[in-house]
C-alpha cells in the first residue's frame, strides 16, 4: 500500500506543482509553479519551493528553508533549517554518471548554508554550517563551517563582516 502525502496548514501550492504520495510537508509551505516534489521526502515547516524547482525522492528539507527558481535536488539529500539556495542551483548525487548499481552519493547541506545562484555541488560534499557558496561555485570538496568558497573549482575566500 502507498502511504498518504500529508500537507500542513497554510500551505499554498500553486498551479501544475506535482507532488507525488508518502510525502510529509510541513505548515506554511509555499511553491511557485510548476515544482517537483518526489516520493518519501519529508519538507519541513516554512519552506519555499520556487518555480520549477525539483525535489527527487527520499529527501529531507529543513524549516524555513528556501528553494529559488529552478533548483535542483537529487535523491537522498539532506538538507538543515534555515538555508537558501539560489536560482538554478544544483546538487548532484552520481559521481559516475551511470547506474551500475554503485550507491548513490548525495550532498549534505548543513543548517544555515547560503548558495549563490547557479552553483553546482558535487556527490558526496558536505557543506559545513553558515558557509557560503557563492554564485556560479562548482563546489567539488567538504566545506568548514562559516567558511566563504567561491569560483571553479571552488575555493576559500574571505567572509566579510555581516550587518
Amino acid at each position: 500500500m502507498i502511504a498518504p502525502t500529508t500537507i500542513g496548514e497554510f500551505a499554498v501550492i500553486r498551479d501544475y506543482v506535482v507532488v507525488y504520495s508518502n510525502v510529509h510537508i510541513g505548515d506554511h509551505f509555499r511553491t511557485g509553479h510548476f515544482a517537483l516534489v518526489r516520493e518519501g521526502t519529508s519538507i519541513g515547516a516554512s519552506v519555499l519551493l520556487g518555480t520549477s524547482a525539483i525535489i527527487d525522492n527520499d529527501c529531507v528539507i529543513g524549516d524555513d528553508t528556501s528553494l529559488q527558481t529552478g533548483v535542483y535536488v537529487p535523491t537522498g539529500t539532506k538538507i538543515g533549517r534555515n538555508c537558501f539556495l539560489g536560482p538554478r542551483a544544483t546538487l548532484t548525487n552520481d559521481r559516475w554518471m551511470k547506474y551500475d548499481g554503485r550507491p548513490l552519493e548525495p550532498a549534505v547541506v548543513e543548517d544555515g548554508v547560503r548558495i549563490g545562484a547557479n552553483a553546482t555541488i558535487l556527490p558526496g560534499v558536505t557543506l559545513g554550517h553558515d558557509s557560503i557558496v557563492g554564485a556560479g561555485a562548482v563546489v567539488t570538496r567538504d566545506v568548514a563551517p562559516e567558511t566563504v568558497v567561491y569560483g571553479n573549482p571552488a575555493r576559500r575566500g574571505e567572509r566579510k563582516n555581516e550587518t
